[in-house]
């Protein structure tokens, strides 16, 4: 029987298969310089490869080392492969539902279908405000515009109680233009039928007051309130004069007051505490010889046809 085949171990054995490869690695540098590679310089280095490991000799430990150090390079080279798994990246198209929420935006911004106080519009449902013109039993005087989104149908609707040209605003003052009770801060837009003309005679403005009654103690003149008259003063009614005397009435003795439309003391004798209205005053009854015109202009209460008093 045979001797058992010796066992190559350590450097040994590194060196040995070196040499069993070497045939090999040398086909190959002679097949790649035959095919013309281009790539000279890395045929040259594939010769040089195996120059070292001819070269190697003795140092075997260093060989086994530098083919260990190749290795891990190529392991290098594989761990790159795994930034391939960056490819997770792609999991930021998770990002993209993100703009999905974007979307729901949207359809909140469909709520503002409806159409603004002045626009135009088609029915009730159209406006903001649920109002299309004036409907069906329209206020004229407070909304009269068809066809246009109204902010108000009647002076209830308006916080200020006055809705005009179908829109709410605010009360204005007198003599300011107005058409209804309802646009006035006074609510009194000028005289009404049977109210005194001589007060309040300016139709379609805001009033003040409509009669006398309005401003007492004071009087109501052209649609406002003003201070009551003295003795003389202009006046075309008694409210107007302090004294509630505007000149003489039918009927009143005109040789006591005869001046017409100026307020007046008196009207008649028994005005007067003196007992004697002279020219709308009051005036002291005169003595033996004085000038009358009446008995009671004298004390003796008796005026001659001479139109003197008689002595008392």
């Amino acid at each position: 029987m045979g001797k058992p085949a010796a066992k190559w171990t350590g450097a040994a054995a590194t060196t040995a298969l070196a040499l069993s490869l070497l045939p090999v690695v040398s086909r190959c540098s002679l097949d790649a310089e035959g095919a013309g590679s281009p790539s000279g310089p890395a045929d040259a280095s594939a010769g040089s490869f195996a120059d070292v490991h001819v070269a190697s000799g003795g140092s075997g430990g260093l060989k086994e080392d530098a083919g260990a150090a190749g290795n891990a390079g190529g392991g290098a080279s594989g761990s790159s492969g795994a930034s391939g798994a960056g490819g997770s990246a792609g999991s930021s198209g998770a990002g993209g539902a993100g703009g999905a929420g974007g979307a729901s935006g949207g359809t909140g911004g469909a709520g503002g279908n409806c159409s603004s106080v002045a626009a135009t519009c088609t029915g009730d449902p159209t406006c903001c405000t649920g109002w299309c013109g004036p409907g069906a039993a329209p206020k004229p005087l407070d909304c009269y515009t068809l066809n246009k989104c109204a902010e108000c149908r009647a002076n209830s609707d308006c916080s200020s109680g006055r809705c005009d040209e179908c829109t709410c605003q605010s009360t204005v003052q007198d003599g300011a233009s107005c058409n209804e009770d309802s646009d006035c801060t006074s609510a009194e837009c000028g005289p009404k039928p049977g109210d005194d003309h001589r007060d309040c005679n300016t139709y379609n403005k805001c009033a003040g007051c409509r009669d006398d009654g309005d401003c007492s103690p004071a009087r109501c003149e052209a649609c406002k309130c003003e201070p009551l008259l003295g003795n003389g003063a202009t006046c075309d009614e008694d409210s107007d004069c302090a004294t509630d005397e505007c000149g003489p009435k039918p009927g009143d003795d005109y040789r006591d007051c005869n001046t017409y439309n100026k307020c007046a003391e008196c009207t008649a004798d028994d005005d007067c505490v003196s007992g004697r209205c002279e020219a709308c005053a009051c005036a002291q009854q005169g003595g033996h010889n004085a000038s009358c015109d009446e008995d009671s202009d004298c004390q003796s209460n008796d005026c001659s046809s001479s139109l003197k008093c008689t002595k008392p």
